[in-house]
């Protein structure tokens, strides 16, 4: 595509002979469609009344509808009136209810978006109104049918035919002015407002259409909200620069039936799409159903695997099953992007050529966007080495609405955007290895939790369970107690494994956190695939996982105690050394067995004088740290402590011994 655009109007002009197809597929599999020409037509609608309703330009309107085409109606007319849009998710089923995440959004980006007007439909305002304080102005259309009809509070309705001198010229619009404001998703805290000029968006769109080799035949599909980066920029902005058919599904009804947003590529032709990798999972667990579905992936072009680290046993599996419904290696692409980037940034077109362990290379940059690896202030330019992932750019945010000072020195290294993820280069390429804040630290070392799962993952394949479709998650709690971190493992179950099976996986986990970090988990819990909570696209959501365990919602594991310790009452000693292990290593004692590795449950050289201190104080044993490595099971240091005195509460005389280094 030659023909570049200064601003987003610009390239709205080039919709009034365009009958190309918009679709949108509802939470009850309802297809609505409009053309490019009617969009741009609605737009022109909603653009003269927020004009009409006293709207200048740059000032900012959230756009809240149900329905992807009002969305997009609405978010058109914003910017052709010279506003700045703010789009958001209205819940995909049901309404905005006190206590849901997505109320609690829709109150932070009230708060911290400063928005002078709220555009939504008539049925959307019931639910929206009561969190909409008197300072925002309310106007109101239809999100759905086929006209902009009925009454509107306040500001009148929405008609068909609007005067021309409400109408901004495109002259009046610049290049650098603001278009559209986006929020973060607030996983770790408040979201954060990014503000995108005309300029920002067009040059993304352009590189990501250049890149990809997009052309105006192109059939893009997306089914995430419409304020999700790769929703909003790749698979709309993109496809309304090209005046391409795009196709917009209801994010619950694909997450209800996975396997419905193959048959959707397959009956439309598909060849642009987006899924976060967790999304390959449940495709996996519907193999099956798949299977026997009549399906042609043979247009896809582009299937960008991104919004997370990639898992590149499972994805491998799945790309294998896609593959006999027609799909093509080379249209899996792992991918990289922010909404501080403004769009999708960096993309591999050889998935899997280079990994690490079980985490795929997500490839290089896209021309405009420079990358650099930062460990202890310095930039790492070698091969293997982790450290902070910084990028700079034409389309890289300056600074987050409404940000102090100190706040943007902490996201901002001169005039380098720091992204919170983890990386290192391999061959050249960048693989994400996890988040700055999933970060463990003991006794002042760092380990990065996506590394750690990374890590687990490859215990449970040398324990026969590479189970590709299992779900896990590793979050650091503190304890209530004394304020430590706490290092706790969630993982799914499957329906075939029985309790022996699970044990066998947990002790291989232990024992391989011990052998590689020196250290293991104070919690493994066992939950049904259910009970991991999602957000609204699906993912693991780890803020509520964590709350939930706080709250103790998940405290109903039984004792590890193997089968043959059940059913006998455990002798003083057996209950003393128990006790000890829990206090030393801050674990609770049901979790614990006769037969745990002191050193895999996460035992190591600065907690050893301790359990030694405890065995003497209690049993009256003097214990070496020797003996402890080398009797470190409860049953097999009592066995031995027995055997050096015929009365185990007769201490032995001392020994002088080395400095033990575990």
């Amino acid at each position: 595509m030659n023909e570049r655009f200064d601003t987003l109007i610009h390239c709205m002009g080039n919709w009034r002979d365009n009958d190309k197809r918009i679709r949108s597929i509802g939470h009850d599999g309802t297809v609505r469609e409009i053309t490019y020409r009617t969009l741009a037509e609605r737009a022109e609608s909603v653009a003269g009344e927020l004009r009409r309703s006293g709207l200048k330009k740059g000032e900012r309107v959230i756009v809240d509808f149900r329905d992807s085409i009002g969305q997009l109606a609405g978010i058109w007319g914003v910017i052709l009136s010279g506003g700045c849009a703010v789009p958001l998710a209205f819940p995909q089923v049901g309404e905005y209810i006190e206590g849901r995440q997505e109320t609690q959004r829709l109150k932070d980006v009230l708060d911290i978006s400063r928005a002078e007007y709220l555009l939504t439909g008539e049925e959307e305002n019931r639910s929206i109104s009561p969190y909409v304080s008197r300072r925002v102005r309310m106007v109101f259309a239809p999100g759905t049918g086929s006209g902009w009809s009925g009454a509107g509070r306040k500001n009148g309705m929405l008609k068909e035919s609007v005067p021309q001198d409400v109408m901004p010229h495109a002259a009046d619009i610049r290049a650098d002015d603001p278009a559209l404001i986006l929020f973060t998703s607030g996983s770790t805290g408040k979201p954060k407002g990014v503000e995108m000029t005309h300029r920002m968006v067009m040059e993304s769109c352009m590189e990501n259409i250049r890149f990809f080799g997009l052309t105006n035949e192109t059939v893009f599909l997306n089914w995430l909200p419409l304020e999700h980066i790769a929703s909003l920029m790749l698979l709309h902005m993109g496809a309304g620069v090209l005046g391409a058919e795009q196709i917009h599904v209801n994010t619950t009804y694909v997450l209800s039936d996975p396997k419905r947003l193959l048959e959707y590529f397959s009956k439309y032709r598909v060849s642009m799409s987006f899924a976060p990798n967790f999304f390959f999972r449940l495709l996996l667990e519907k193999e099956r159903e798949i299977e026997a579905e009549d399906l042609s992936l043979k247009r896809m072009e582009c299937l960008i695997d991104g919004g997370e680290a990639i898992d590149g046993k499972m994805t491998e599996q799945c790309l294998v099953l896609l593959n006999r419904k027609g799909l093509r290696r080379s249209a899996l692409i792992p991918g990289w992007g922010m909404t501080e980037l403004c769009n999708g940034a960096i993309y591999n077109p050889d998935f899997g050529k280079v990994k690490k362990g079980s985490l795929v290379s997500i490839g290089r940059p896209v021309d405009g966007l420079e990358v650099r690896i930062v460990k202890d202030g310095e930039n790492v330019i070698g091969d293997g080495v982790e450290g902070m992932l910084q990028v700079r750019g034409q389309w890289v945010l300056t600074s987050y609405l409404g940000e102090t000072d100190e706040e943007h020195r902490k996201h901002f290294d001169g005039e380098w955007f720091i992204t919170g993820d983890l990386a290192e280069r391999r061959d050249g390429e960048l693989i994400i290895t996890g988040r700055e804040s999933d970060i463990y630290i003991l006794n002042g070392e760092n380990y990065s939790i996506g590394a750690i799962e990374n890590s687990v993952r490859d215990f449970l394949a040398e324990s026969d369970r590479d189970d590709p479709q299992c779900i896990l998650k590793v979050l650091t709690v503190k304890n209530q107690k004394n304020a430590a971190d706490e290092l706790i493992l969630f993982i799914s179950k499957t329906d075939e494994e029985d309790q022996d099976r699970r044990e066998t996986a947990e002790e291989a986990i232990r024992s391989g956190m011990s052998r590689v970090y020196g250290f293991s988990f104070q919690r493994i819990l066992w939950l049904e695939k259910e009970e991991f909570p999602v957000s609204s696209i699906g993912k693991i959501d780890g803020k509520t996982l964590r709350k939930n365990y706080a709250d103790g919602i998940y405290d109903i594991a039984t004792e590890k105690i193997p089968e043959r310790w059940k059913g006998r009452k455990l002798s003083d000693e057996e209950n003393l050394l128990l006790f000890i292990y829990s206090d030393v290593l801050d674990m609770d004692k049901n979790f614990i067995s006769l037969e745990d590795d002191f050193f895999s449950l996460g035992g190591n050289s600065l907690k050893v004088p301790s359990v030694l201190d405890k065995i003497r104080l209690t049993l009256g044993v003097n214990v070496s740290a020797a003996e402890l490595v080398k009797y470190p099971t409860i049953v097999g240091l009592l066995r031995h402590i027995h055997e050096k005195t015929e009365d185990p509460c007769v201490m032995p005389e001392e020994e002088d011994e080395e400095m033990v280094v575990l």
